[in-house]
């Protein structure tokens, strides 16, 4: 009795009509003595997506569904889509930052050379973007997981920089320094076009300097700025700007006010110090006297042979004659292995290297010269401290 109730329950109608309405629908097809049974008359062997929700004429439901199908599917499918390219941007991204930074084993378990690149403005991260040349936060890191590495016998830093920010500079030098203090090993530095004020601030950190013959290095100094003063221009563009400080010097070099002769005697003293410390940085890398240094260090850039003369490098060679020099001379007849940022190249950056093009495009475009000027003032409210040819 029971298969008999299935299969007739299996042949009821397709479209879903009202509790009472079905059971009494279903209700000739049930024996008295089947109420259990009749229960299960209720479940439903009923394609839901067919019919009216609750009665009326299925032929004018199906047709409607039919109706409304193609456009529900086409929206599923968008939206399917959609996520999915989400989904996809996003693992990229993480992976490529993963990838980033937790590559140790360069060398694939065989002893090798290290070949770091300096490219570019060396600066934050953050103000150089994905796309940068110079990444600060990665080499940084790359320097440190060299340091683990005990396949590692040396490093050879390539320098094609004109120097940049005092505070990054600094920092680089000093983790080149503490590489060679915990591991001991070599290190060489090669310079490019340009290895300028910042670019050769590193490479007192190093055993040995080699220079192409077109190279430019040298620049030994330090600036500040730029120190804008729009005081003028705004009171001519019916701009008033109001500081409100906590002492004359609070405020120094905000752009909207001049710069007293005190306030330029403490930049001045700020600027000193630092060019002390790179006068020193030098003299103790090079092993010359400070007074020495001195003499050659009033801010000029020198050609690779003035440099030679001078001092300030070792030899004017190929790349590849360096670093056959240090497998010799330092007894390392290992393979340098190169390792060097390359800028993001899947969705997720090039929409948003897109996305901030299209915005300054934009904002430069449709900004008064208020507007402009304020924005001017805006960036430029802190005044940077650079070793960085001009």
């Amino acid at each position: 009795m029971v298969r008999k109730i299935r299969r007739r329950v299996r042949h009821t109608q397709k479209y879903r009509y009202p509790a009472a309405e079905r059971r009494q629908r279903e209700a000739p097809a049930l024996c008295g003595g089947c109420r259990k049974g009749g229960n299960m008359s209720e479940i439903q062997f009923v394609k839901k997506n067919q019919g009216t929700e609750y009665g009326g004429n299925p032929d004018q439901a199906g047709a409607s569904a039919a109706g409304k199908a193609p456009g529900k599917k086409r929206r599923k499918k968008w939206s399917v889509l959609i996520v999915v390219l989400i989904v996809a941007v996003v693992a990229a991204g993480a992976a490529e930052i993963y990838l980033l930074s937790n590559t140790v084993n360069y060398g694939k378990d065989e002893p090798y050379i290290g070949v770091l690149f300096v490219e570019g403005t060396i600066q934050s991260s953050s103000a150089a973007g994905s796309r940068g040349t110079y990444q600060h936060d990665w080499l940084m890191t790359r320097i440190e997981d060299l340091m683990k590495d005990s396949n590692n016998k040396g490093l050879m830093i390539y320098v094609n920089s004109p120097g940049g920010s005092v505070y990054q500079t600094d920092e680089l030098y000093l983790q080149l320094k503490e590489y060679k203090t915990r591991t001991k090993r070599p290190i060489y530095f090669y310079f490019g076009e340009t290895a300028a004020s910042g670019g050769y601030y590193i490479a007192s950190a190093g055993d040995y300097i080699c220079a192409d013959r077109n190279t430019l290095t040298g620049s030994i100094g330090v600036y500040m700025g730029p120190v804008y003063s729009a005081e003028k221009l705004l009171e001519k563009l019916g701009v008033e700007a109001d500081v409100i400080k906590s002492g004359r010097n609070k405020a120094m070099g905000s752009g909207f006010e001049d710069l007293t002769e005190e306030q330029r005697a403490i930049y001045q003293s700020v600027v000193d110090e630092m060019f002390g410390r790179f006068v020193w940085v030098v003299a103790e890398g090079r092993g010359m006297s400070v007074e020495r240094v001195r003499q050659i260090a009033d801010g000029r850039v020198y050609t690779a042979a003035q440099a030679k003369d001078n001092g300030l490098i070792d030899e004017i060679c190929s790349y590849e004659d360096a670093v056959q020099r240090m497998q010799q001379e330092e007894n390392l007849p290992y393979p340098a292995v190169a390792i060097k940022y390359a800028a993001p190249k899947n969705l997720y950056s090039a929409i948003f290297g897109l996305q901030a093009s299209v915005k300054e495009a934009l904002s430069s475009d449709s900004e008064s010269e208020a507007e402009q000027v304020l924005r001017l003032i805006e960036e430029n409210s802190q005044p940077g401290f650079y070793y960085m040819m001009q």
